[in-house]
């Protein structure tokens, strides 16, 4: 063996013994007690007041150091299972890779903020030089107590260390909100060194929020984007800007958080409307046209306690549900602490409608009811039809989702009316909805071009699965053949009048389930004066009574004057339905010396009506001669046997 080969030899033996006596003295140095002792010190230097405990803790080395452990528990956070590793480098020289595991944990931040020591994180020595990764699998963080916890699925921090930018990544699956869950991903980097120089760690991060689920729609948006850039300071100080983006929709926040309160101080958001359709419609909602866009700034303060938005926006066609009809309005919205003002402008019915809104919300109360409190609302209709503006389509869809009637809030709702058409007539006048939770009381008057006035009384009674309806409808006027035209009745029975009173009283059960038919009974009463009823009219709906008067040879004399003399000076009809039965409680009808009193019963049976009509005529002092009509499948005919006992 020449000399060469002999050194090489000696200095590869002087090598592993050194390397060997180096791993002898380490190990008999850093025994299992003093490296615990040692992780312990640390730990506690690096987290002074933390009161850290450790259940178990194993200890294997080689080239490198090993520690395994349960039940890590601290100031702020705990973990079920731990490992760490870094290699003898880092203890050796102060420079090296360490290596974190932490599985099932718990991070504590509520109320973490309040009251942070600028000592309060401190660097180990040996740790400086040093590098390393982080990894986190099952994290739950817990920012209040009254609220479930935040699911972390994986957080990994590589290459962290004090003279490198660290870099990160984050998964999660959020549902924050009931019914909406989606899955995210953030990616990053954090510098530490700016931190030891500055005392400021910046933190610059990419946002994707991924399969967004809506009440069980899978994938009910595509991708939401975010870029962020904020700093954190040494006291828990964050601040930063923040830049949304969905399709065509686009947000800019700035803000900080600091002591446990979030202050955006400015933010600018343009939202169309077509990228949210999914959501809409899945929630029971209007969808939105191309067109739609709304446009929101201001700033925002949030704290647990405490919520207080100061926010103004634009809407541009923007199709909203209004007494269960899809409109689309345009107008402004306010928001300024608790306080809620709308002015809003839509063109539904080939009229103009203004809708001028503001109340008191509650942010901390979920239930509608006690969220919105003492809203008035104006609702103004300029020409245009107002037939869809009808408070039983309202009550019967404001419904939750197990599909009971919800409770309202306190408040009051005017519907003025300035020459809207009601079946082709102008009509003008006002209507008042008081709202009281489960009470609420409908009151005004309206009045036609042909100068009908109707005036309306009602009350109603919200309960879980039912609302239960009685008013009164009194309509008045000096032509009562101008209320048949209202009424587009073709033909109509009525003929002329000098004036005349109907009032219409009415019950009515509504359910809020299916399966149930709604109760209703209507108490009719109608009074007028000098009433002419159309001849041609009756005539053409006698011919099931024809062959009857026929056979005694009346139907030409009962026809002429029926033609002639179809005029009365008064007219009461007093009348009742109770679900599919009608009862005529009373039919009086006065001609000089002529009466005609009646009473009867219908029942409604396949589209028509089966059961009688019991008249009684009086002339003068004679007795009265009672007429019975019987109606079934075929029409009217006379109950002959009855009429001719009474001659």
């Amino acid at each position: 063996m020449n000399s060469k080969r002999k050194e090489i030899v000696l200095i590869s033996i002087v090598a592993v013994l050194a390397i060997a006596s180096l791993l002898i003295g380490f190990s008999q140095y850093y025994n299992q007690d003093r490296i615990k002792q040692t992780f312990l010190e640390t730990l506690k230097s690096t987290f002074p007041n933390s009161q850290i405990e450790i259940e178990k803790l194993d200890v294997n080395y080689g080239t490198s150091i090993k520690l395994s452990g349960s039940n890590l528990k601290m100031k702020g956070f705990e973990a079920a299972r731990f490992k760490a590793r870094a290699s003898l480098l880092s203890f050796i020289t102060g420079a090296g890779y360490i290596e974190v595991l932490l599985q099932d944990s718990v991070l504590d931040i509520s109320g973490r903020f309040k009251s942070v020591s600028k000592r309060e994180i401190q660097i180990p020595s040996y740790v400086v030089n040093s590098s390393g990764s982080a990894r986190f699998e099952g994290l739950k963080v817990v920012y209040s107590h009254h609220k479930p916890a935040y699911e972390v699925d994986r957080l990994i921090v590589k290459n962290l260390g004090l003279r490198s930018v660290a870099a990160f990544e984050i998964k999660t699956k959020a549902s924050l909100i009931k019914g909406l869950s989606s899955d995210n991903y953030v990616f990053g980097t954090i510098d530490l060194n700016h931190y030891l120089e500055k005392k400021i760690l910046p933190i610059k991060a990419e946002v994707k929020v991924n399969s967004i689920n809506w009440r069980g729609n899978k994938n009910a948006l595509s991708t939401v984007t975010a870029s962020t850039d904020i700093q954190l300071n040494e006291s828990g100080y964050l601040k930063g800007n923040i830049q949304l983006k969905h399709q065509g929709s686009t947000a800019k926040l700035q803000g900080d958080f600091k002591e446990g309160k979030l202050n955006i101080s400015k933010f600018e958001a343009e939202i169309m409307g077509e990228d949210f359709n999914p959501l809409f419609i899945k929630g029971n909602l209007p969808r939105q046209p191309k067109l739609s866009k709304l446009n929101l700034s201001g700033s925002l303060f949030w704290s647990e306690n405490n919520f207080k938005p100061v926010v103004k926006g634009l809407l541009s066609t923007w199709n909203i549900k209004l007494f269960d009809e899809t409109v689309g309005v345009s107008g402004e919205v306010a928001f300024e602490n608790k306080g809620f003002k709308t002015d809003l402008k839509t063109g539904s019915g080939g009229g103009k409608q203004e809708i001028i809104c503001q109340s008191r919300l509650d942010f901390d109360e979920e239930a509608l009811h006690k969220a919105i409190s003492d809203f008035n609302c104006d609702l103004k209709l300029v020409e245009g039809e107002i037939e869809n503006f009808q408070l039983k389509k309202l009550l019967l869809s404001l419904k939750d989702e197990e599909g009971h009637f919800i409770r309202l809030p306190k408040g009051k709702v005017n519907l003025v009316s300035e020459d809207a058409l009601f079946r082709r007539h102008p009509v003008s006048g006002k209507l008042s909805l008081n709202v009281s939770n489960v009470d609420l009381a409908l009151k005004g008057e309206l009045k036609s071009d042909q100068e009908l006035v109707v005036k309306i009384d009602e009350r109603i009674k919200v309960y879980e699965d039912e609302l239960k309806r009685k008013g009164s409808l009194i309509v008045s006027g000096t032509d009562i053949s101008e209320v048949a035209r209202f009424l587009k009745i073709d033909n109509p029975l009525v003929k002329k009048t000098k004036s005349f009173t109907t009032t219409l009283e009415y019950e009515q059960t509504l359910f809020a389930k299916a399966g149930k038919e709604d109760n209703k009974k209507v108490y009719i009463k109608h009074k007028g004066k000098g009433l002419g009823l159309n001849g041609d009219f009756l005539v053409g709906k006698m011919e099931s009574v024809k062959k009857e008067l026929e056979k005694w040879d009346l139907w030409d004399s009962v026809k002429e004057d029926i033609n002639q003399k179809s005029f009365f000076d008064t007219f009461l009809l007093e009348a009742r339905r109770a679900g599919d039965v009608y009862l005529i409680n009373e039919l009086n009808l006065t001609r000089g010396n002529k009466k005609i009193k009646g009473k009867g019963i219908f029942k409604e049976v396949r589209d028509t009506y089966l059961g009688n009509l019991d008249l009684k005529i009086l002339k003068g002092k004679r007795k009265p001669i009672s007429v019975f009509l019987i109606k079934d499948l075929k029409g009217f005919r006379l109950d002959r046997k009855k009429i001719l006992k009474q001659f």
